[in-house]
């Protein structure tokens, strides 16, 4: 079936209407979106991903100065940096400039990950001579809670998990989003080093996990989710957003 092409108008006017509400604009100013949407003349990937990058470089630069007066806003602002430097890059870097914002939405997130509630790690977890990297919180006051391993797909990587963390947390796990298909792509099986990983730290991790998918990732889920059954590693899978 051949794909439907849209026009810039259309797209422009569907970005518009998700702007704060809607994926993957949910948590930018629909003000400033309405101001590079008047910049944007075409569906040039570099033209999208430099316009969206100069808004992320105005919000790093203002976090950079809270910082320095050692205001906790910064932690928000680079975060909000984050957010413009990801839709730069959305939904894959094809281009220079979208490089550039991935590039930049990987320091504004690891920027803002000790402001969050809790503060988020950036784990590393040797496999097969290669390193699979995830992210974890540790919710304060909780001893030992189980672990979500929060899978994104093609389009939504580990650093887009906040609102689902958020979620899990208030249910009473401690979410790692791991980027998909990372965990598994080197091993056809479905053999994923993570609870192993975690389980070298006995504070992290008392009780088999639990992997929550989106988009493309059930696939590696249930390869993973089986081969953990046998371990004892894993205890269930979903293939929801969130639970």
């Amino acid at each position: 079936m051949e794909a439907k092409s849209r026009s810039l108008e259309d797209i422009k006017n569907d970005i518009a209407r998700r702007a704060g509400r809607i994926n993957p604009f949910e948590r930018v100013d629909r003000q400033e979106v309405e101001g590079l949407l008047g910049r944007v003349t075409s569906l040039d990937p570099d033209l999208w991903g430099s316009e969206w990058g100069k808004l992320g470089a105005r919000h790093e630069a203002n976090a950079e100065e809270l910082e320095k007066l050692g205001k906790k806003e910064a932690g928000e602002a680079y975060y909000q940096a984050y957010e413009y430097y990801r839709i730069g890059r959305y939904p894959v870097p094809s281009s220079p400039e979208k490089m550039n914002c991935y590039q930049g939405a990987l320091r504004s997130f690891l920027k803002a990950a000790p402001y969050l509630d809790p503060p988020l790690e950036r784990v590393e977890i040797p496999f097969e001579g290669k390193k699979v990297v995830g992210h974890l919180q540790i919710p304060r006051g909780v001893n030992r809670p189980p672990v979500v391993m929060h899978w994104g797909g093609v389009d939504g990587w580990k650093e887009d998990r906040r609102s689902n963390s958020e979620v899990l947390h208030k249910k009473g796990w401690r979410p790692l989003p791991s980027i998909c298909p990372a965990p598994v792509r080197t091993h056809a099986s479905g053999k994923t080093p993570v609870p192993n990983g975690l389980s070298r730290r006995p504070s992290i991790i008392s009780k088999p996990a639990m992997i929550s998918t989106a988009s493309a990732s059930p696939l590696w889920a249930g390869a993973s989710a089986d081969t953990g059954r046998r371990s004892s590693r894993i205890r269930s899978q979903s293939d929801c957003v969130a639970l």
